[in-house]
């Protein structure tokens, strides 16, 4: 099986930036005061401009969320071997070969919030069709005991990284896997950035040849916040099978986590035309180009 440059057959070996559900629900002071106030946090617009903007807001270093049983085994064993059967992880066809990413939405969202997510979700279903019509499907009694995606408001924007609910989210009814829009969160690449990362992708400045295309100052980088720059370690040979993607969803901007107001992200190659580092108005070309190549398209 081929192995793609942010996909998760390389990123899950970074324990530095694996948040544990505690973590998140250490943030549930957050969630109280916003209780409080109607539901909304009045610091925290609707819109929010990315992700990492609206987490430090809601005091998330991290839009990344990984089982605390997974952490606990790759602190416990090597990482290569943990991650041997990396492969449950990925979303696969049926045995009729239809692939299908179950999702749905908790009561947290009002009518018009749903549909600007399902918005997003028809343009990823277009992305993949010809070769998975409709992949994302509202979920249905025959997902039963499979991992389905839940769409809810539970403190910032984050999803876990793979398909996990089955393997390591037994807690959770019907194999429920979470993923968080919450207010701040509705912008078009920000719910595709959390949907890619459901499906297995990672942030494209963290891939092991990023040193090629991309310097990090890491004076530059607010305390705290330094593993969210780090290189995954668990490399693949065929990991450059994609070009670097300066305009990718899933990269961080070039001032992200600055403590001083200074770049913390330094192109070493010149950006083509009109591509903005850090964008989160929907998917690239590469982005499009590499979710197809994940699902066999």
């Amino acid at each position: 099986m081929k192995m793609h440059a942010k996909m998760l057959i390389w990123i899950l070996p970074l324990l530095g930036i694996m948040i544990s559900a505690e973590s998140f629900e250490e943030r549930g002071i957050v969630k109280r005061k916003q209780e409080k106030n109607g539901g909304k946090n009045p610091r925290i617009g609707h819109k929010g401009t990315s992700e990492i903007n609206t987490n430090r807001k809601y005091g998330l270093i991290t839009d990344e969320k990984y089982p605390p049983q997974m952490i606990k085994e790759m602190k416990r064993k090597n990482n290569k071997r943990v991650f041997q059967n990396v492969d449950r992880y990925y979303w696969k066809p049926n045995r009729n070969g239809v692939l299908e990413i179950p999702y749905k939405f908790n009561k947290d969202f009002t009518i018009a919030e749903q549909q600007q997510i399902k918005n997003v979700i028809k343009k990823v279903n277009g992305y993949l069709s010809g070769c998975h019509n409709n992949a994302w499907v509202p979920a249905a009694a025959r997902h039963y005991g499979k991992t389905v995606l839940e769409f809810g408001k539970r403190v910032g924007c984050w999803s876990y990284v793979g398909k996990v609910g089955e393997h390591y989210l037994e807690s959770f009814p019907n194999a429920i896997q979470p993923l968080s829009i919450d207010d701040g969160c509705f912008l078009e690449g920000i719910i595709a950035h959390e949907m890619m990362h459901a499906m297995g992708f990672h942030h494209e400045h963290s891939r092991p040849d990023r040193d090629q295309f991309v310097q990090i100052r890491r004076e530059n980088i607010l305390g705290g916040c330094e593993n969210n720059f780090d290189i995954a370690t668990n490399t693949v040979p065929d990991y450059a099978i994609s070009p670097y993607d300066y305009g990718s969803v899933m990269h961080y901007g070039l001032f992200d986590f600055t403590s001083n107001g200074k770049q913390v992200i330094i192109p070493k190659k010149t950006i083509p035309p009109g591509v903005q580092v850090g964008q989160r108005n929907g998917l690239s070309n590469g982005d499009i180009a590499e979710l197809r190549r994940l699902f066999k398209c």
